[in-house]
């Protein structure tokens, strides 16, 4: 499943030892992918979606962002300056898709976050420039608050662990090859209202809970897909997180699945591997048509635009 991504990444060595063919420095790729990552600790968010975007016949570069008003205080600064980009309008142009990760300010009024105003740019320019895109956790909350006036809802406790949800549009792209119902990983304090998004004609609800809300949407004729749980998550993710919010002397609701009790090796697959990684296959394959010309979707061809980029 090759990844390629910067030369040096720590992440490669993991990666490989799990099996992936990963490419480091400067490659020909079918497609290259922007990860927009707000998440502090930046080398676990780096890992676990450069996993989700290897494939075995795709030559994908991961290409990785940060925001220019983030300050990064859990992230070595050598580590940015070396793997990392600042986002601006001609970078995000020069993408055939991008993917916005979550990041810890749920708790926070949008307005109040330091890089806001950033943020709502590049929201517009994804839109403006119709690059298909992946808003994930947080990053959905704020693209659906930008694009669509939806309000994030405040919920009494965290959401977290693993939930069955619902598929309510079986026909879409995203879930070829799934089953009617997702096993995915939540870990928010926030959650959007089934009314505010029947009302936009043009997000479709693809799945979701009735205890923790919608999970999964998308715009078509925007290609946005807003992802409100983790598929990306590693076996241990929620374990990881637990401990961590016992350790700042938090009450976390301690995730009640069998498999996280007797399994948190990250490098073993979880419950949710293969769907999770089905579904950005599939996403993959509705970026890479996005870059085809008729004849070519019809005949299944690459088309002679396959970049050379470093990740």
């Amino acid at each position: 499943m090759p990844i390629c991504v910067n030369k040096g990444l720590p992440c490669a060595h993991q990666l490989r030892e799990e099996g992936q063919v990963v490419f480091e420095g400067p490659v020909k790729s079918d497609l290259v992918i922007g990860l927009l990552n707000l998440m502090p600790d930046k080398k676990v968010a780096e890992r676990q979606f450069a996993r989700r975007l290897g494939r075995d016949d795709l030559n994908v570069s991961l290409k990785l962002f940060r925001m220019n008003d983030q300050v990064c205080r859990t992230s070595g600064q050598y580590h940015l300056r070396r793997h990392y980009d600042l986002i601006d309008e001609q970078q995000i142009i020069g993408l055939d898709g991008i993917i916005v990760t979550g990041a810890p300010v749920e708790k926070l009024r949008f307005e109040d976050v330091d890089y806001w105003t950033e943020m709502a740019d590049v929201l517009s320019i994804i839109s403006k420039n119709k690059v298909p895109a992946v808003f994930v956790c947080w990053a959905a909350h704020a693209a659906l608050f930008h694009f669509h006036n939806v309000a994030k809802i405040d919920l009494p406790q965290k959401a977290f662990g693993i939930e069955i949800q619902d598929v309510f549009e079986t026909a879409s792209d995203l879930l070829r090859g799934l089953t009617d119902t997702l096993l995915m990983p939540i870990s928010r304090h926030s959650a959007v209202d089934y009314s505010d998004l029947f009302r936009l004609p043009s997000v479709k609800i693809v799945a979701g809970s009735a205890t923790a809300g919608p999970a999964i949407l998308e715009d078509p004729l925007a290609k946005q897909t807003f992802i409100l749980n983790h598929f990306e998550y590693e076996a241990d993710s929620l374990n990881v997180e637990f401990q961590r919010d016992l350790a700042k002397g938090l009450s976390p609701v301690k995730p009640d699945y069998q498999y996280l009790k007797t399994n948190t090796d990250k490098v073993s697959p979880s419950p949710w591997e293969h769907q999770g990684q089905t579904f950005y296959s599939n996403w993959l394959d509705i970026v890479r048509a996005e870059t085809l010309t008729p004849a070519e979707q019809v005949n299944g061809i690459m088309s002679d635009k396959t970049k050379i980029r470093v990740a």
